[in-house]
């Protein structure tokens, strides 16, 4: 019988995944219609397409596992079961944290006024290709750092010797030393940090460039002219609101990761809590990307219209 721990912990999930899937497949639409009809996608919608779509695949392998378990469907967890979802986990959540950074600094280099320092970089930026050179990069970097997860995964067990395991409720991965376990956790963390502040400093700017060019636009003119810097200005807050809730889960999930790591006896239902925080980012942000632009909510709006 299932307690009500485990019901509540199931049904939370399903939520997640309720609202995040339709969500993240509702901008893979909208974008993918764009590129069918011909439209160019800017660096930053293609960035935010690759999000959806990371983000769909988090929600997958972090979400589902969790409500299957809950719900005693458990074949899926054998040793090869368990090492392919945690792989697909872990890149998927790191490639998030990359994109999103790649998002934020995409975002300032746009909104940069021309005569700026940063005039070459927004040139590399603004090309497909470079975008996409950038992109894979950050996923070869990424494959390389999970692999650990897949060597030392396996399901879990109800043995009480669970010293340096990242127990994921589902599956655990169980490292055969304390120095493979710090090391994995510690190379996690400063690949983490980097990303995060980076985007954290990228938001700072943007936020920076918004409050100049709003004095300088209120000391020129009062008129409503520059219907471009508008929408610049919305992209702008939305990827600022993005970057703000993204370093909320994040300090929320990775306090516990430290915790983790130093304490010997490994907490189920915190692990839960940190599991539950990484994948809120994956249904939040469809939510913020529709309700900020309006061409995606164009796209969507065709698509009802062309049902009806």
């Amino acid at each position: 019988s299932m307690d009500a721990y485990s019901f509540l912990k199931g049904v939370l999930f399903l939520l997640l995944a309720v609202i995040g899937i339709p969500c993240n497949f509702a901008i893979l639409g909208a974008f993918g219609k764009m590129i069918y009809l011909g439209k160019n996608l800017f660096p930053v919608e293609g960035i935010i397409c690759l999000l959806a779509l990371v983000n769909t695949m988090m929600i997958l392998t972090r979400g589902v596992p969790h409500i299957l378990f809950v719900f005693e469907i458990r074949r899926l967890y054998s040793q090869h079961g368990c090492a392919v979802i945690i792989y697909m986990a872990r890149v998927s959540r790191a490639m998030a944290i990359c994109l999103t950074c790649l998002l934020s600094c995409s975002q300032f280099l746009s909104i940069t006024p021309p005569p700026s320092k940063w005039i070459s970089l927004k040139a590399i930026l603004s090309k497909t290709k470079n975008l996409a050179l950038i992109v894979v990069c950050l996923l070869f970097l990424n494959l390389g750092l999970c692999v650990c997860s897949v060597l030392y995964a396996m399901p879990e067990t109800n043995s009480t010797n669970l010293n340096f395991t990242y127990n994921l409720g589902y599956c655990i991965v169980k490292f055969p030393n304390r120095h493979a376990y710090l090391g994995f956790g510690l190379s996690l963390l400063a690949r983490d940090l980097t990303f995060v502040t980076s985007m954290v400093i990228a938001s700072i700017a943007i936020v920076m460039t918004l409050l100049r060019h709003r004095q300088q636009v209120s000391s020129i003119r009062r008129s409503s002219q520059s219907h471009e810097a508008t929408v610049e200005t919305q992209a702008a807050k939305s990827v600022v609101t993005l970057v703000t809730l993204y370093v909320l889960f994040f300090g929320i999930e990775n306090t516990i990761f430290l915790y983790t790591m130093t304490g010997h006896q490994v907490n189920s239902v915190l692990s839960d809590v940190r599991f539950f925080f990484s994948t809120c980012y994956a249904s939040v942000f469809p939510i913020v990307a529709i309700v900020a632009s309006s061409k995606i909510r164009e796209q969507l709006k065709c698509f009802t219209q062309s049902k009806e």
